[in-house]
């Protein structure tokens, strides 16, 4: 067994620890708001605002900019949405508490544009971290936004070493000596079930059983 401080635990946030799904309808609720637009028309409008036709990632700043918003304004109701509603999944604070506890030093690891995926995850980095107050203190939980495939992202800063990577996304092709755990919680499992690329789970609690069997 792996000594937790020598695995490298790579968490997704993304509908894996944040419910994004319910974070997206609200914002587009306070856009649509804002504009005058129908909620449906800037869903489907937001759908094409992509950094890359390829890789994705969402573009808030140019999505706002096409009904004429301001944008500083724009952040501000971002920032607001974010911080008065809890979009965390009841495990995920119980999770990254309990990988801490045990000496694992997990590391949110999360795709899309820089500036909008900070503004949603930083806010929740204390609470995370098991903060009561929400503050978030200096390298309590480490965090990586990237533009590019995570597989690629984690051969290049973890190439010979060991470590997992939890996310909703399956079949990323990880490097040999990272385990991926796919969690789908659509699924209803007795415990983690194992498959060629890795795991997959329900839940953050099977999640975790898989780390620390690892």
């Amino acid at each position: 067994m792996t000594n937790p401080e020598d695995l490298n635990v790579r968490v997704d946030f993304d509908l894996t620890l944040f419910n994004s799904k319910h974070f997206a309808a609200d914002l587009w609720q306070n856009i649509a708001w804002h504009s005058g637009v129908t909620v449906e028309q800037v869903a489907a409008d937001g759908a094409t605002f992509h950094v890359d036709p390829v890789l994705g990632g969402y573009e808030f700043d140019k999505h706002t900019a096409s009904y004429g918003l301001d944008p500083n304004v724009m952040w501000s109701e971002l920032d607001d949405i974010v911080r008065s509603t809890d979009y965390l999944f009841d495990d995920s604070i119980p999770f990254m508490t309990e990988l801490r506890g045990n000496r694992y030093n997990p590391r949110i690891l999360s795709f899309g544009e820089d500036c909008f995926q900070r503004a949603k995850i930083i806010p929740y980095l204390g609470r995370l971290a098991g903060n009561e107050d929400g503050q978030i203190k200096v390298n309590e939980i480490g965090l990586d936004v990237v533009f590019r495939r995570k597989a690629e992202h984690i051969a290049e800063k973890h190439p010979n070493e060991r470590g997992v990577l939890v996310d909703d996304v399956p079949n990323q092709g990880l490097h040999e000596g990272f385990v991926e755990v796919h969690i789908d919680r659509s699924l209803i499992l007795p415990g983690p079930l194992e498959k060629p690329e890795g795991f997959t789970v329900a839940n953050l609690e099977q999640a975790y059983e898989v780390i620390s069997s690892l």
